[in-house]
């Protein structure tokens, strides 16, 4: 083995710390060949226990061969993205979206959360829109609204359950979703900006998955 299962999560979780670029991708494959296999994409180095973060030098949503060193076609029980998808242009939403079909499970999930583009208060319109005053906005490329999102990962050969949006006319949907499923942060139960029933900033949530067929 390459190293301890200890050690290898201490490594893979939070800000990676391993002394050189081959050990990290030794751990990321030992880690691939668990079971479950769940991974965060874009982690910014945050993950939760058992999950795998990597960054964008690990595995490319964009080139699907980056995956291929890693994770075998259909091989990924579960895929966590918060805030990735609006890096992206709709052109590459797309690609993105199919990648991820192509590495889960059948009956695997990408977790995905985006800003809100029918967010009801303007002054969060202007922090997460594309150009916006937010930490990040300067780098988005695209506000999505609920329903761009879902044809954006259907049309990846997804099945979307929708878990927290608002729609055109304002108003918020949501259901129970389980965090060890894919903690969201930016989302109406964990954001601490939401407080006393108070939506100060929420995100579109949504579970979209592979097929059994």
């Amino acid at each position: 083995m390459f190293q301890s299962t200890k050690r290898l999560f201490r490594k893979l979780r939070g800000k990676p710390k391993f002394d050189s670029v081959q050990e990290r991708r030794n751990g990321i494959k030992e880690f691939a060949a668990r079971n479950p296999c769940r991974i965060v994409v874009g982690s910014s180095g945050i993950a939760q226990d058992d999950w795998l973060a990597t960054e964008m030098q690990d595995v490319n949503l964009l080139e699907p061969e980056s995956w291929s060193n890693y994770f075998g076609d259909g091989s990924v029980d579960a895929i966590l993205a918060e805030h990735v998808w609006e890096h992206l242009t709709e052109a590459q939403g797309r690609i993105a979206a199919a990648t991820c079909c192509r590495f889960l499970k059948p009956g695997g999930y990408l977790r995905l959360a985006v800003p809100d583009g029918n967010h009801p208060d303007q002054d969060y319109i202007e922090r997460v829109r594309p150009g916006g005053s937010g930490a990040g906005a300067d780098d988005h490329k695209l506000l999505y609204t609920i329903d761009l999102l879902t044809d954006v990962l259907t049309k990846g050969g997804l099945e979307v359950k929708t878990l927290e949006y608002f729609d055109s006319a304002g108003e918020f949907h949501w259901v129970d979703w389980e965090p060890n499923d894919g903690l969201v942060r930016r989302s109406r139960r964990f954001d601490p900006r939401n407080k006393e029933g108070e939506l100060v900033y929420t995100s579109i949530v949504v579970d979209a998955f592979r097929s059994h067929e």
